[in-house]
């Protein structure tokens, strides 16, 4: 919503499991990322960490600044989380949390308690 729709403040995405074989975080390039993961073009990286963790998984943190397509200015966090399996190809989830910069808004006031809070558990 935030992408598109001039009225939204905040956008909070949780993507499923999905196939992640040789995307391990530290496979990827800001470059790489933008093209097949942002559906932003003029971005502004303010972190992009290969050696993160979430629940002790390999993280790749993306931390971006970025106008939509209204022109609207937001910021973003980009969790994408691997996870081993038993059996096959590691798996990811990717975790979005994005809001507007220009509007106070509950998740821009407590990002940091957001960002801390994050846990992945397997069942």
């Amino acid at each position: 919503m935030l992408a598109n729709n001039k009225e939204s403040t905040v956008g909070i995405a949780i993507s499923g499991l999905s196939d992640a074989p040789n995307l391990e975080p530290g496979n990827w390039t800001k470059e790489e990322y933008t093209e097949a993961i942002l559906c932003f073009t003029d971005v502004n990286y303010l972190e992009f960490k290969t050696d993160a963790k979430v629940s002790d998984y390999p993280t790749l943190l993306v931390h971006i600044t970025g106008k939509n397509s209204v022109g609207i200015e937001f910021e973003a966090y980009y969790y994408s989380i691997y996870l081993p399996v038993d059996d096959g190809d590691p798996k990811w989830q990717n975790i979005v949390i994005a809001f507007n910069n220009n509007v106070d808004n509950s998740v821009k006031s407590n990002i940091e308690k957001i960002k801390n809070s994050l846990k992945v558990v397997l069942e």
